[in-house]
């Protein structure tokens, strides 16, 4: 098996080994404070589900941004 070479943030799309999985944290940080905020006064809360995030990254910015969990 090939090793796989590092992936930076900001690196060109082009230089991507597939599949991979990208993220646009900006669209992905606007739609967690929209849900945050939707959820706001309701007895409801946001909950990091490892099984569909698959990220442990992407569950810590969500508490950050107000989840339980």
């Amino acid at each position: 098996m090939a090793a796989m070479r590092a992936i930076r943030p900001g690196m060109p799309v082009e230089e991507l080994e597939t599949p991979v999985l990208t993220i646009e944290l900006d669209a992905m940080e606007r739609n967690l404070a929209r849900m945050m905020e939707a959820l706001n006064g309701s007895s409801m809360c946001l909950r990091p589900h490892l099984k569909t995030a698959k990220s442990p990254a992407i569950a810590h910015l969500m508490i950050g941004a107000g989840a339980v969990g």
